[in-house]
């Protein structure tokens, strides 16, 4: 049974939020400054180490590359939200979950618009300096974001539907999670709503359907759906750490890696069969 405090904070989860956001910024930092830090995390944007030395190797190491790795810091965010979102549900309070479905584009898309609209003035200022950075030291990740030739129509677009429908981060790089989370919200609460006993079933088939048309985003639809999970499980201490260590570990995961090299053989044979 789940048991909150009488302003249905829940101080636990704000933490783990706040640790993940500086993952987040952590990794944004990285990948402006010293991107072949996350080659061996996403090898087809960043280029490895030309003359890699100890330091390189050690930041590099899955462990320690775990502290900066902003794709599982995106993921726990994932988590939490489906945890968050349903717990009206199993508190008997489905009015709540309700009112969530009809305020998430407000709650969601009034900061969305704020930061869109202070970017869109920082770069008629001209006071972004992303080309010249990529230029300097060799970076096309940074190309991708704040074009010159943007106008307040292209900025008003994204700030009230095409950021958080499409996931247009050209203004703000982080805004393809709102499209995730706005989207996967609105279907888990429906679903909760609609299928109360058996929405297990349908947010697995929901999972598959994202997989089947975009194998890539599957993950974080998922992430949300089995955050939802949690508020029904209640285990032990030694299962809660058997947890934690397979989760930084799975979290911890880089391409090229002799500790994960089972799993890319798995999915190779997976995909002959």
């Amino acid at each position: 049974m789940i048991h909150l405090p009488a302003t249905d904070r829940n101080n636990s989860v704000d933490g783990l939020r706040g640790l993940a956001a500086l993952s987040v910024v952590c990794a944004h930092y990285i990948a402006a400054f010293f991107p072949s830090l996350l080659h061996t995390s996403f090898p087809a944007l960043f280029k490895p180490n030309a003359t890699p030395n100890l330091a390189h190797q050690v930041a590099e190491f899955p462990l320690v590359g775990l502290l900066y790795n902003g794709q599982f810091a995106v993921l726990i965010f994932f988590v939490l939200s489906g945890y968050v979102l349903t717990m009206p549900f199993y508190l008997n309070r489905k009015e709540r979950l309700l009112d969530r479905i009809w305020g998430r584009y407000f709650r969601l898309n009034i900061p969305i618009l704020a930061t869109i609209l202070i970017s869109f003035c920082l770069l008629k200022s001209s006071l972004y300096f992303n080309d010249e950075v990529a230029n300097l030291i060799g970076n096309d990740w940074l190309l991708k974001y704040f074009p010159a030739d943007y106008g307040i129509i292209d900025a008003l677009k994204i700030g009230f539907w095409d950021g958080i429908l499409h996931g247009n981060s050209a203004l703000n790089p982080p805004v393809w999670t709102i499209k995730v989370e706005f989207v996967g919200s609105l279907v888990l609460m429906a679903v909760f709503l609609i299928f109360p006993k058996h929405h297990i079933l349908v947010l697995s088939l929901a999972v598959l359907l994202v997989y089947y048309y975009s194998g890539v985003w599957a993950i974080y639809y998922a992430a949300i759906f089995a955050g939802a999970s949690i508020n029904t499980r209640i285990i032990g201490a030694p299962t809660k750490y058997i947890c934690f260590v397979l989760g930084l570990y799975f979290g911890a995961f880089q391409y090229q890696s002799i500790f994960y090299n089972f799993l890319q053989f798995s999915t190779r044979i997976a995909i002959k069969l």
